[in-house]
């Protein structure tokens, strides 16, 4: 349940700046998150990933954790209800970070 926020990259190299890209941990060092395809006809991907793939693909990270804690039950029932969906992608209304803090019971996604 802890939210990782990765910084954005491009072909290239690291973009600097406010903007992140964010996960969230599940546990067995796997992570699940979602990201824009470029792909308008399915809009956004959702993956769960190994976490040191991750970091190795993503650089660093820096990690928060929810103070009152998480429902692990709801937050592996959302887990798996996502993991069998699909989601439009919005840079401004639905995103990685919208899509983190709905798995953590903070917002809708």
């Amino acid at each position: 349940g802890d939210v990782l926020l990765f910084p954005l990259r491009n072909k290239h190299a690291y973009v600097p700046g406010i903007f992140k890209h964010a996960a969230v941990y599940c546990g067995d060092e796997e992570i699940i998150h979602f990201q824009n395809t470029n792909d308008h006809a399915n809009g956004g991907q959702i993956c769960k990933e190994g976490l040191h793939a991750t970091l190795k693909k993503r650089g660093k990270c820096q990690t928060y954790r929810k103070k009152a804690g998480v429902d692990l039950d709801a937050f592996q029932k959302k887990v798996r209800k996502v993991m069998n969906s699909t989601a439009q992608y919005s840079l401004t209304g639905n995103n990685c970070i919208h899509f983190a803090l709905y798995l953590l019971g903070l917002s809708d996604f």
